[in-house]
């Protein structure tokens, strides 16, 4: 990338965030200038005033040197009271800032398609943007922008108090810059390279701090005894990131040496220099004072300034990241509105195939299908198949690679995807209880009115699960785990589904999805689920997705998927007659249901 428009991104990346940094706490923004310029003025007092009393002693003016003291005191008392008053408003506005972004991200996601979620470098963005919030690096970056500004205004103001500084005392201010700026390019560069190279034993340490003690991992882990592998993955992921951190020590290490030891040649330079002016009667006690401390800080003013810089540039990078992620561009891209449901209306999958992305092989591959309104459909096969899949794409979750999925003739990438998806209830295999009550994983819903709420009470006996509620602490209010609450529980596997499959009817859409949800139960309890949905859904649009065929005698239509493509479709009779793969299928699991 060419200087210009490197510049141009760059810029473009500070004018977004200080624009984020102002919708999310004006106050956090102006807390930070005022801060900068509170630190600016106060050390151009501390380099000044110490020489200013030490010359009203010299010259024996007792009242100026005491009011200077005074005024000195009082200087230093009112910028404490004002740091700390500033210190404490600016930790509320910055977690003020760090809530607001975690929101913008959990929207973000949110939005996204589900197979953009998916998608490894998506979920990489989020992570990194994750941890840009957790370490408010909005905040930090703009901190250390408006430092350098500041920064700047103060080394103005001590090049005005070293005006008479000699030619090679600018010599080596000039050679010490470029130390400080080749020294800080290089930590921030290898600071940079250790951090992505850090990131994936990172995040499996993550994976281990935070995801294997949960309780579903620490009873199998106990169970099985996998406490040896889990401690020797853990140890040789530890050891993998310090490796990370070992290699890149000493190059950072030597690097910072640089920085260090030019510091330590102008000190010793300007001491020197001073020193002598001084013994020769070229400098008063209060000007040799103020001239040593105006050069030692304007040493540490030089390398703050390339330092930040340099900091400024390596975060806008990580940071840029974040804005491509909120910024990313969803694939739902349709504004139509759908027209109202009709049960004379149908969802037609034309020549559709599906590729995830990274695989070279097809999870569908030309789908040709309609789904009539009003009709119980069964969608069976083994394993993999592509059912669910296939689902997905008609929920709107995928956006096809080949061909077209039409809603009543409309292609559904034309509609609104947020009307589209209305359309439908689904039980997916992979349901979540969410750590709240009973009635909070069905209703989903803030402040839920009295009628809400009494129709979720009303699914819940519907379903069955009236009787395992009744029997908890707190009935439905109880709350699904400890995580939130001492006396929460953990409800059974087939209490568990019972429970979401009472979240999908809840939600009344007039298509309802059931994908696999009852793998847990007993082929009995599977087909009385089965029969009991098809029963409160009598009057809808309904699909039963899985690789056991209980709920096939429950439905007009079935169709058999295999490798991806639909290999069979008909009626029960009609598909046993053929004596093909459901008949084998049926055949072998038609004892388990005696």
């Amino acid at each position: 990338m060419s200087i210009r428009p490197k510049l141009r991104k760059t810029l473009g990346c500070y004018t977004y965030f200080f624009k984020l940094q102002w919708r999310l706490s004006k106050l956090s923004l102006f807390l930070i200038i005022a801060s900068h310029l509170m630190n600016t003025v106060n050390s151009l007092v501390i380099v000044l005033f110490p020489g200013y009393i030490l010359s009203s002693i010299e010259q024996n003016l007792h009242r100026q040197f005491i009011l200077a003291v005074i005024a000195f005191a009082v200087w230093e008392f009112a910028i404490a009271i004002l740091k700390a008053a500033m210190e404490r408003s600016a930790k509320i506005q910055s977690e003020k800032v760090k809530s607001g972004i975690n929101q913008m991200l959990v929207e973000k996601a949110a939005s996204l398609r589900q197979e953009q979620l998916e998608h490894p470098e998506v979920f990489e963005r989020l992570e990194l943007a994750r941890t840009c919030a957790r370490q408010d690096a909005v905040r930090g970056f703009l901190n250390n922008l408006f430092s350098i500004v500041f920064l700047v205004v103060e080394l103005a103001g001590l090049l005005y108090v070293l005006k008479d500084m000699p030619v090679i005392g600018v010599v080596l201010f000039v050679g010490g810059t470029a130390v400080y700026v080749i020294a800080n390019r290089i930590i921030a560069k290898k600071s940079v390279e250790e951090e992505e190279e850090e990131n994936q034993p990172n995040r499996i340490m993550r994976y281990f701090s935070y995801e294997i003690p949960k309780p579903a991992y620490a009873k199998e882990i106990r169970v099985f005894g996998f406490q040896p592998f889990v401690s020797r993955r853990h140890a040789e992921t530890l050891e993998e990131s310090i490796g990370v951190t070992r290699k890149y020590l000493h190059q950072l290490s030597n690097a910072q040496q640089y920085t260090k030891i030019t510091e330590g040649v102008l000190s010793v330079f300007f001491y020197t220099y001073n020193i002598l002016r001084f013994a020769a009667g070229k400098l008063t006690v209060g000007a040799f004072t103020v001239t040593m401390s105006a050069i030692f800080r304007f040493s540490r003013v030089v390398s703050s300034i390339v330092s930040k810089s340099v900091d400024c540039s390596a975060q806008s990078v990580r940071l840029a990241k974040v804005k491509d992620f909120l910024e990313m561009p969803n694939l739902y891209t349709g504004k139509k509105d759908v027209a109202p449901f009709d049960n004379n209306g149908t969802i037609e999958f034309v020549h559709v195939s599906y590729r995830y992305p990274g695989s070279e092989t097809y999870a569908l591959r030309d789908i040709n299908f309609s789904f009539r309104f009003g009709e119980k459909l069964s969608v069976v096969g083994t394993n993999g198949a592509g059912k669910t899949t296939f689902i997905a794409l008609m929920t709107g979750l995928y956006k096809p690679t080949e061909g077209r999925i039409l809603y009543n003739g409309t292609d559904i990438e034309e509609l609104d995807s947020g009307q589209y998806q209305k359309l439908f209830s689904v039980l997916l295999q992979d349901y979540q209880i969410y750590a709240f009550s009973v009635l909070d994983n069905i209703l989903l819903t803030d402040h839920p009115s009295e009628q809400e709420t009494a129709a979720a009470q009303n699914r819940i006996d519907q379903i069955g699960l009236r009787g395992a509620v009744d029997k908890l602490p707190k009935k439905a209010d109880t709350y699904m785990t400890q995580r939130f609450d001492q006396g929460g529980v953990e409800l059974s596997g087939g209490e568990g589904q019972k429970l979401a499959i009472a979240r999908a009817l809840y939600r009344n859409a007039p298509i309802c999805i059931l994908d696999e949800p009852t793998a847990s139960l007993s082929p009995q309890n599977e087909y009385d689920i089965y029969r009991r949905f098809s029963e409160l859904t009598k009057n809808k649009s309904v699909i039963f997705i899985s690789h056991r065929l209980a709920s096939c005698r429950l439905c007009s239509r079935i169709v058999v998927f295999d490798k991806g493509r639909i290999v069979e479709e008909g009626s029960h009779e009609t598909l046993m007659g053929n004596k093909a793969m459901y008949a084998e299928m049926f055949t072998k699991q038609a004892e388990l249901y005696v």
